[in-house]
C-alpha cells in the first residue's frame, strides 16, 4: 500500500517543478508546492521500505552524491553563519534525494513513460501561461496576470517588450526548465509517443516561451538542438547536419561571449577595456563582477568555503534603469559552489558533471529506445547544468536533480523495449 501511494505521489511532484510560486519562507529559505508533495512520496516510499513493500535500489552514482553531501557537511561545520548553513543543508538533502527517490520509484518504462507524460503536462500549462502573457502584455496591459508572470529587465535595455519568468521566480531558471523539456519532446518524437500535431504546437511552444525570458539559457538550447539533429540527420542529410550543429556550437558560444560584456558603460565597473580597430570602450558585465567576487571568496576560504548557504559574493552593479542592485549569487554553478564549500564540493560538482558526461557517449542511436534516453537526457544535462551552470547557478535547480534520477534509471540496466514495441 505505502509503495503505490508513494508512486502515487510521485507524478504530481514531477507535474509541480514547473511552478514555483507560490512560495513561503521556512527558515529565511523559499518553499514551493513539489516541497509539500516530496515530503508524501518520499514518507510513503520510506515507509514501504520499512515495512518491506519495497527494496532499496542501489547505484554506484549514490557515492557521488554521498561525496557532495560530505562537502556541504564539512562546509557547515565551518561556516561564518552555522545556522543557517545547517537549515540550508536540510534543503540540500532533500535535493539530492530526488535522483534516489526517482531512481527507485521508476521500476520499468511504463513508469518512465508517465513521469515524463507529467513533465510535458505541466510543460503545456506552463507555454499557455507564456502565450497568454504576451497576449496580455500587448493588448491588456493592466492585467492581473502580468504582476505574476512579468520579471524584470535585469542588466538588459528597458523597452516596449516582455520578459517573462511565468510560474518561475526569474527568466533563468524558467528558460533552464523548458531546455530540459525540449530534450523529452524529441525524445517523445523519435520513439514515435507523440502526434505529430502536439509535438510541432509543444516544441513551438517551448521555443516561443524560451524566447521571451530573454536568457542567457537559450545558448543551451541551441547548442543541445543543433548536436540532437546532427545525431538524427548526420547520416541522411551530412551538410544539413553540420550547419545545424555548426549553429548551436556558434549561438552557444556567442551567448557566453553576452553575458561577460555589460550593455553600456556604468559607473559600477571595475575596470573598463578598450577593444582596438572598433574603436569602443566596453565595461564587465554584471556576471563577470560576480565571477571576480566568487573567485575572492573561494581564494579566502579554499577548503570549506564561507558555508552552504552563505553569500558567495556581495557586488554592487547599476543596471540600465539606473538601479543600484546588490548581487550576492556568483550566477555560475562552479564558483557559486566553490565559494560556499570549498574545493571539496567544487570536485564533487565536476565528478558529477563527468560522470553523466561520459555515460551520454557515444551521440548515437540504435536500435534500443536506451540510446535515445541516454543521448536525450544526457544533452538536457549538458545543456542545463554544464554550459548553462556557466552563467547561472543552477545547482539548486530541483528539475535538475531529478533529470539526474532520469538519466540513472537508463544507465541501471533494468529492462527497456526496442524502439518498435508496445508497451
Amino acid at each position: 500500500m505505502f509503495r503505490r501511494l508513494a508512486k502515487i505521489f510521485f507524478l504530481p511532484l514531477i507535474f509541480s517543478l514547473a511552478f514555483m510560486q507560490p512560495y513561503v519562507y521556512i527558515g529565511g529559505f523559499r518553499a514551493v508546492p513539489a516541497d509539500i508533495i516530496f515530503l508524501l512520496a518520499f514518507g510513503f516510499w520510506f515507509l514501504s521500505l520499512l515495512t518491506g513493500q519495497t527494496r532499496f535500489r542501489w547505484h554506484r552514482f549514490y557515492w557521488l552524491l554521498i561525496f557532495y553531501f560530505a562537502a556541504m557537511l564539512v562546509s557547515a561545520v565551518f561556516s561564518v553563519n552555522p545556522r543557517t548553513s545547517f537549515i540550508k543543508l536540510l534543503g540540500e538533502i532533500y535535493l539530492l534525494s530526488l535522483p534516489v527517490l526517482t531512481f527507485n520509484l521508476i521500476e520499468n518504462e511504463r513508469d518512465l513513460r508517465r513521469s515524463l507524460q507529467s513533465w510535458l503536462a505541466a510543460t503545456a500549462l506552463v507555454v499557455a501561461v507564456g502565450f497568454l502573457t504576451v497576449f496580455l502584455f500587448y493588448f491588456q496591459r493592466d492585467n492581473w496576470l502580468l504582476n505574476y508572470t512579468l520579471f524584470s529587465f535585469g542588466t538588459l535595455p528597458p523597452g516596449n517588450y516582455p520578459r517573462v519568468h511565468l510560474t518561475f521566480l526569474n527568466a533563468n531558471m524558467l528558460c533552464n526548465y523548458l531546455s530540459v523539456s525540449l530534450m523529452i519532446v524529441l525524445i517523445f518524437q523519435k520513439l514515435g509517443w507523440i502526434n505529430k500535431k502536439i509535438f510541432y504546437t509543444l516544441l513551438a511552444g517551448i521555443l516561443f516561451g524560451a524566447a521571451f525570458t530573454i536568457s542567457p539559457s537559450l545558448g543551451g538550447i541551441a547548442l543541445s538542438l543543433g548536436v540532437w539533429w546532427w545525431i538524427c540527420f548526420k547520416k541522411s542529410e551530412p551538410l544539413f547536419a553540420k550547419t545545424i550543429l555548426a549553429g548551436g556550437i556558434l549561438a552557444a558560444a556567442a551567448f557566453i561571449l553576452a553575458v561577460m560584456i555589460a550593455p553600456s558603460l556604468h559607473p559600477t565597473a571595475p575596470f573598463f577595456v578598450d577593444v582596438p580597430l572598433i574603436e569602443k570602450r566596453i565595461a564587465p558585465s554584471g556576471r563577470i563582477m560576480t565571477w571576480m567576487d566568487s573567485w575572492r571568496t573561494f581564494s579566502e576560504n579554499p577548503f570549506f568555503g564561507r558555508g552552504v548557504g552563505q553569500d558567495a559574493c556581495d557586488v554592487r552593479y547599476f543596471d540600465l534603469t539606473e538601479r543600484l542592485q546588490t548581487l550576492t549569487d556568483a550566477h555560475n554553478v562552479f564558483l557559486n559552489v566553490a565559494a560556499q564549500m570549498g574545493i571539496f564540493g567544487l570536485l564533487a560538482i565536476f565528478a558529477i558533471i563527468f560522470y553523466i558526461t561520459r555515460k551520454t557517449f557515444p551521440l548515437a542511436f540504435d536500435e534500443t529506445n536506451r540510446s535515445v534516453y541516454r543521448v536525450g537526457f544526457g544533452l538536457a544535462f549538458i545543456s542545463a547544468f554544464f554550459y548553462q551552470g556557466i552563467g547561472g547557478s543552477y545547482e539548486d535547480a530541483r528539475h535538475l536533480w531529478v533529470l539526474i534520477g532520469f538519466f540513472l534509471i537508463q544507465d541501471s540496466g533494468f529492462k527497456i523495449q526496442d524502439k518498435n514495441s508496445e508497451f
